[in-house]
């Protein structure tokens, strides 16, 4: 069962994971800053408003998927945790 808790710590990794590629440019900032806003909304309830952002950042993330396979499959599996529970 996927809770905001799960969700939230799902956002912590990647956010943790996003921060060592800072220096990469603003791409990883304005990820940052979406999965700040993401996780706001979870710990709001609003799961709704958390997917859309989920699925913006799932899908800049595909761009990449070769080149940080970590990174998109943790993107995914946040976008996958909020459409089981919207």
């Amino acid at each position: 069962m996927v809770n905001a808790n799960n969700i939230t710590k799902l956002v912590d990794e990647l956010k943790s994971l996003l921060d060592g590629y800072r220096s990469y440019g603003q791409i990883v900032v304005d990820a940052i800053d979406a999965l700040d806003r993401l996780r706001c909304f979870v710990v709001d309830g609003k799961f709704s408003e958390a997917g859309k952002i989920a699925d913006n950042l799932a899908s800049q993330a595909n761009f990449y998927r070769d080149f940080v396979p970590d990174i998109a499959e943790k993107t995914d599996n946040i976008q996958k945790a909020l459409h089981s529970v919207t």
